[in-house]
């Protein structure tokens, strides 16, 4: 029989690219009809993103309401939305799909017993070929704040292929949100596997790579290719007699499938209607800055703080999108205002600790970073509560804090502080403390924007008190 798999891998909320993509597969489809040939259409993970807001709000659900009238027969499951928002949305996130969401590996939140909602493989009958297909989501340790885990993949894939020849599959194919190194390395060490359609780590593979004789296929990301794998292959035997693959661009020139706009659209009518619910009031404009005291990081300090119950806050104004005006807030400013990932976190520190934090966190190179986590915004200079400190811009390494209070006692390095903070400043790749997880208690899988939520929603009227905490020698 003759078999065409289509596949994309981190679309990203690309839905233009999703669009355009919908229609070229609809048009092989209908050539391939003629010919009698079977057609499918997989994801390998991450088409979610939070930077779409309807893929915000409704925590990827809405996405995949794309990919359903895209006409996709399969996903793995990603981890844009369970590294955002916790393994819990993972049920919720393959309810609202019309296809098997697919992850092996997995754990939540018994370390024995899959995630609810992914199926760890499935067996499809097409056109005589019974194909078995394995699914895997990345591999993070930082599940484990989430109380999740994400065990040795080999084992598991292992057994899925054994279960699934039991079953009678031959054609076994996976389906990986892994990333191509940890692919390779279970094509070497599990037989029988025939294709790994990959994601994750972007990278584009215009010709297959070739592990024994596995091929391994990846688009590379934000859908700029339609991944094409053809096959001849033996219904009776699954022995591939042909294959080729390759990657088609999709350019402005492919006329976008108007189905998947009338499902954003959908979604968009939906998600209004939520953002349009009121949240709280404030009793004062809030302003957003990166290189100076603001608005919106004196009121994120100042909630975790409280929710926290610590004696210190420190905020990264990166954390925030937009400014709040004064008056009625609803749930669409909110996540204008926050789409951060971030979870409130809690951590002893010695003044000594505090102090380096806000030398590291003045310093350009850091201020002015823009990790990927946050999308574009720049990290910008440590936001407080319960705290001031006075800046010296300009200034050498080691002489860009002229000063720091704990309330009105000059900050004592000796002593020491419970401090709110975030997984992003306490970060060590990019943030302003680095501290290893067993010193960090996180609030999981609360995200920043739920913990403003909750804080303006308990409060007839939110009046910050800004200026004063922040201050500059000039």
């Amino acid at each position: 029989m003759r078999l065409s798999i289509l596949h994309t891998n981190d679309l990203h909320g690309h839905v233009d690219a999703l669009a355009r993509i919908s229609s070229m597969a609809g048009t092989i489809r209908r050539q391939m009809a003629v010919e009698g040939h079977s057609v499918l259409l997989w994801d390998a993970g991450d088409a979610e993103d939070r930077m779409l807001l309807e893929s915000d709000v409704t925590k990827g659900a809405a996405v995949m309401a794309l990919l359903n009238a895209a006409g996709y027969n399969l996903a793995a499951l990603g981890n844009a939305v369970v590294l955002s928002y916790g393994p819990q949305v993972a049920e919720a996130l393959t309810q609202a799909a019309t296809f098997p969401v697919l992850a092996c590996n997995l754990f939540y939140p018994n370390p024995h017993v899959l995630v609810a909602g992914p199926q760890s493989s499935v067996l499809l009958k097409v056109g005589g070929l019974r194909i078995g297909v394995v699914g895997l989501t990345a591999a993070f340790e930082l599940y484990r704040m989430f109380g999740a885990v994400t065990p040795d993949p080999v084992p598991l894939v292992a057994r899925e292929v054994g279960s699934l020849r039991a079953r009678d599959a031959r054609f076994i194919a996976l389906l990986s949100h892994l990333g191509t190194k940890g692919d390779a390395h279970l094509a070497e060490v599990v037989p029988g596997i025939d294709l790994i359609v990959a994601g994750h780590d972007h990278r584009v593979l215009e010709q297959p790579l070739e592990v024994g004789h596995t091929w391994i296929v990846s688009t590379g990301a934000y859908g700029r290719y339609l991944g094409r794998v053809d096959m001849e292959v033996d219904a009776d035997t699954g022995r591939v007699l042909q294959r080729q693959a390759g990657l088609l661009p999709v350019t402005e020139e492919v006329p976008p499938d108007p189905a998947v706009y009338a499902a954003l659209e959908g979604e968009h009518e939906r998600v209004q209607a939520l953002l349009a619910t009121p949240v709280g009031h404030l009793a004062q404009d809030l302003d957003l800055a990166g290189d100076r005291e603001c608005g919106m990081g004196d009121l994120m300090a100042d909630v975790l703080r409280e929710r926290l119950g610590t004696d210190l806050a420190i905020s990264a104004p990166g954390a925030m999108g937009s400014a709040l005006k004064a008056g009625p807030v609803t749930l669409g400013d909110l996540c204008r205002a926050c789409s951060s990932p971030g979870n409130p976190a809690r951590a002893v520190l010695t003044g000594a600790e505090i102090l380096t934090l806000l030398e590291r966190g003045l310093d350009p190179e850091v201020c002015e970073c823009a990790p990927k986590a946050l999308r574009g915004q720049r990290m910008g200079i440590p936001q407080v509560s319960g705290l001031r400190y006075r800046m010296r811009p300009g200034a050498p390494a080691g002489e860009r804090l002229a000063g720091a209070w704990a309330g009105d006692e000059p900050l004592d390095p000796g002593r020491t502080f419970t401090v709110a903070s975030s997984d992003l400043e306490f970060s060590g790749q990019f943030g302003y403390l680095s501290l290893p997880d067993s010193e960090v208690t996180y609030e999981v899988p609360t995200v920043l924007r739920e913990a403003l939520q909750e804080h303006l929603a308990c409060r007839e009227v939110v009046r910050v008190a800004v200026g004063g905490r922040i201050t500059a020698e000039s």
